[in-house]
């Protein structure tokens, strides 16, 4: 059986902090939306080049949706 936190939060508010407090306490592995992606287009991974151009047209067009949250940190 898994137990599945989300925590969700915008940009800046201190999610990596608490969802490490929760990691070190309770054993969770954490796994952040925002790095994974950053990581899969870093490595050039299948869906890089997909995921780098959704964040981009986000962040430039200035759309706000899912992605500006995920991308929190993206450069």
């Amino acid at each position: 059986m898994f137990e599945v936190i989300f925590v969700l939060e915008p940009p800046g508010a201190g999610k990596g902090t608490q969802c490490t407090k929760l990691s070190e306490k309770y054993g969770y592995v954490h796994l952040s939306a925002g790095e994974l992606l950053r990581n899969e287009i870093r490595d050039k991974g299948p869906d890089g080049e997909l995921i780098e151009v959704i964040i981009r047209e986000t962040i430039l067009g200035g759309g706000v949706s899912f992605f500006s949250f995920i991308s929190d940190g993206y450069k």
